[in-house]
């Protein structure tokens, strides 16, 4: 027993150590992370497998996602209304830039949407999309 714990102990700090390397007097800011299986995509919309899912979930955001309970929590959204006519008003989280320093707008996420009723894996998810309007 108390070798294994001696062992478990190694691993760790070999763990910690490893992850502050510094190399010709500078840190290392890359992180190298092993899957089992290589994305088939990084294009969120087009995924048709976990490997997929488990990647493109770190690099984008979603409108929304389900939380630990199964509860919907915004990402994107920072309010929403169901409205009496069964359509859902959006409003959007200002300042969320996309990587060339561009801010998310209705417009952009209009087109995403669009896209997703094109895309046959996708489409399933919004198929009951009957129109889509950018109020602002």
């Amino acid at each position: 027993m108390k070798i294994l714990r001696m062992l478990v102990v190694g691993l760790i700090m070999v763990f910690f150590l490893s992850c502050n390397q510094i190399e010709n007097g500078k840190k290392k800011d890359t992180l190298k992370v092993g899957i089992a299986y290589k994305p088939r995509s990084f294009d969120p919309q087009c995924h048709t497998d976990s490997s997929t899912l488990a990647v493109t979930k770190q690099i984008y955001s979603n409108l929304f996602s389900l939380g630990e309970n199964g509860e919907v929590t915004p990402e994107l959204v920072e309010d929403y209304k169901i409205l009496p006519d069964n359509s859902i008003e959006l409003k959007l989280k200002k300042g969320v830039l996309f990587h060339n320093g561009d801010e998310l707008t209705a417009e952009d996420v209009k087109k995403s949407l669009l896209r997703n009723l094109s895309i046959p894996i996708s489409k399933v998810l919004v198929n009951s999309i009957q129109s889509i309007d950018v109020l602002d």
